[in-house]
C-alpha cells in the first residue's frame, strides 16, 4: 500500500468479538465509548482538547462502499466537474485520467444538485465554493481546484472538516505581470494572442496536475490546507503509513465497551535524529484507525488533527533513539499505547496497565511484535485471533484443529510466552473470519483462558 493512496482513501469498518474467561479491572477515561459487546464499526479522527464523545451501538454494522484502495476490484474512473472555464490544455491533462464535465455557469442550485456525483471540482473566482457545497459533497468531494491564487471563494474551514483537499494555481500571479510583459514584447510580432493563451494555458495545466495528483492521494505543494509532506518522505513511509493505520485499529479493538480512549502516546524507535523523522502523517494515520471504528467521520491528513480536536482525543508522540547506526530504515518500530482503559484481552495489558501494541515493517510488510507484555511475530493482514493460555503442548494443534474443520485457513501462527509453562499468547491469521460456533468452540479449549477475534 502506498502513502499517497492512503491519505485520501475511504475507510473500511472493522468488527471484533471477544471471549474471556477473566476481566482485568482497570479505570475508564470517558472521552470515546465503545460497544459493550458485538461488533465496532468504523469510520474518523486525531489530535488534542476535550470535546464532544462519539456514541456507539452494538448492533451489526451495515455494509458500504468504501473507496479504500486495498480493494483488488476495478475501480471506475474519477469523476471531475468543471465549472468554469479551464484552458484546453488543462481539460486535456484531466481527461488522461478522470472523467471531465464542463458545466459553466451554474447556478448555487444547480452546483447543490450535481456536487455529489463527483470527486473533484475545479473552480475560477466566480463559483462560491460554500459550507454548503461541501456538505453536499461529503462522501464523494476529495478535492477542490481553484484555477487562481485567492481562495476567498472556497470554504476553507468547512473544506478542512470534511477531509477535501483544497489546491490552488499559486503561479497565476506571476503569469499575469509575464502576460503583460510578453505581450508587449509580443507585439513587434503581432502574436499577443498565442503568447497569451500559451500562458492561460500554463495555469490550467497547473491546477489540472495538482488536482490529478490529489485525486491519486498525492498531497501537492499547492494544497491550502494541509501540511505539506514531501514527496521523498512520503514514499519512504509508505509501508510505515500502513502500520500506522493497523496498529491503530488494533488498539480499538482491544479496548473494553464501558471505555473510552482519551489519552494515546505513540513511540516512535528510529536510528535516525528526530528531526529528521517526520510523523504528522503516521499520526494522522494513528488517529484514522483509532477513530474510524467508532466514528461515521471519514479522516486524512487534511481533518484529523481538527477531528481529533473535536472529539477530546489527545496524541502525544515521543521520538526513542534506537542505536544503529547503521540502519537504512526511517523506523526500527511503532508503539501505540492507550492509558487508562479497561480492556476486552487482558493480555494486552502491559506491566504498566496500559493497552500496549508494537509493530515493525519486515520486508515491506506491516507486522505486529508484541502485544501487552509478550512478544509475537504476525504479519498484520486479513483477520487476527489473539489467544491467551497456559503454555503447555498441543495448543496450537488443537485451535488448528478446529479451525480446519470449519474450513478456516491459517495463513499465520506465532506464540509468545512470558516464561516456560506460564502464560502465552498464540496469535493466528486466518484469511476467512470464523463462524461463532467455531470461536467458541476455541473458548472452551480448557487452557483458553481468553481471546479475541480482530478484524484488520
Amino acid at each position: 500500500m502506498s502513502s499517497s493512496r492512503v491519505l485520501l482513501s475511504s475507510p473500511h469498518g472493522v468488527a471484533s468479538r471477544t471471549f474471556t474467561r477473566a476481566a482485568p479491572a482497570h479505570l475508564a477515561a470517558p472521552s470515546i465509548p465503545f460497544a459493550r459487546s458485538g461488533t465496532l464499526r468504523a469510520r474518523t479522527a486525531i489530535l488534542s482538547s476535550p470535546a464532544a464523545t462519539v456514541p456507539v451501538t452494538s448492533t451489526e454494522p451495515k455494509r458500504r462502499i468504501s473507496r479504500s484502495v486495498s480493494d483488488s476490484a476495478p475501480r471506475a474512473k474519477p469523476a471531475v466537474l468543471v465549472a468554469e472555464k479551464l484552458g484546453e490544455a488543462g481539460l486535456d491533462v484531466l481527461r488522461q485520467f478522470a472523467d471531465v464535465e464542463c458545466a459553466y455557469g451554474m447556478s448555487p442550485a444547480e452546483l447543490l444538485a450535481k456536487v455529489a456525483q463527483f470527486d473533484a471540482l475545479i473552480v475560477r473566482s466566480g463559483t462560491k465554493v460554500t459550507r454548503e457545497v461541501l456538505e453536499a459533497g461529503r462522501g464523494r468531494l476529495r478535492v477542490v481546484g481553484r484555477a487562481g491564487v485567492g481562495i476567498d471563494n472556497v470554504d476553507l474551514q468547512a473544506a478542512t472538516e470534511a477531509g477535501c483537499l483544497v489546491v490552488n494555481a499559486p503561479t497565476a500571479n506571476t503569469v499575469a505581470a509575464a502576460e503583460h510583459g510578453i505581450a508587449l514584447l509580443a507585439c513587434m510580432a503581432r502574436n499577443v494572442s498565442q503568447a497569451d493563451a500559451a500562458l492561460k494555458a500554463g495555469v490550467a495545466i497547473e491546477i489540472a496536475e495538482a488536482v490529478g495528483g490529489a485525486l491519486r492521494g498525492e498531497l501537492a505543494a499547492t494544497a491550502v490546507n494541509a501540511p505539506m509532506v514531501p514527496a521523498e518522505v512520503m514514499s519512504e513511509l509508505a509501508p510505515y503509513v500502513s502500520l500506522a493505520e493497523k496498529l491503530g485499529r488494533l488498539a480499538v479493538q482491544l479496548v473494553a465497551g464501558e471505555s473510552g480512549i482519551k489519552g494515546v502516546k505513540v513511540v516512535y524507535t528510529s536510528a535516525r535524529d528526530p528531526d529528521d523523522l517526520d510523523t504528522r502523517l503516521l499520526r494522522a494515520m494513528i488517529t484514522k484507525g483509532i477513530v474510524e471504528p467508532v466514528s461515521s467521520t471519514f479522516v486524512n491528513l487534511v481533518n484529523a488533527d481538527y477531528t481529533a480536536k473535536q472529539r477530546g482525543l489527545r496524541i502525544a508522540e515521543e521520538r526513542v533513539s534506537h542505536d544503529n547506526a547503521a540502519a537504512e530504515a526511517p523506523l526500527e518500530s511503532i508503539q501505540v499505547r492507550l492509558s487508562h482503559v479497561q480492556s476486552r484481552f487482558a493480555g494486552a495489558i502491559s506491566d504498566g496497565g496500559d493497552i500496549v501494541v508494537v509493530g515493525r515493517v519486515k520486508y515491506g510488510v506491516p507486522h505486529l511484535t508484541v502485544v501487552g507484555a509478550y512478544e509475537v511475530d504476525v504479519s498484520l493482514e486479513g483477520n487476527l485471533i489473539l489467544c491467551r493460555q497456559v503454555d503447555q503442548p498441543g495448543m496450537i494443534g488443537k485451535v488448528g484443529n478446529i479451525l480446519g474443520e470449519k474450513n478456516v485457513n491459517v495463513s499465520f501462527m506465532s506464540v509468545g510466552r512470558t516464561s516456560r509453562g506460564k502464560q502465552a499468547i498464540m496469535a493466528i491469521g486466518v484469511d476467512e473470519e470464523p463462524d461463532k460456533k467455531t470461536l467458541e468452540k476455541i473458548g472452551a479449549i480448557p487452557a483458553v483462558e481468553e481471546f479475541v477475534f480482530l478484524e484488520l
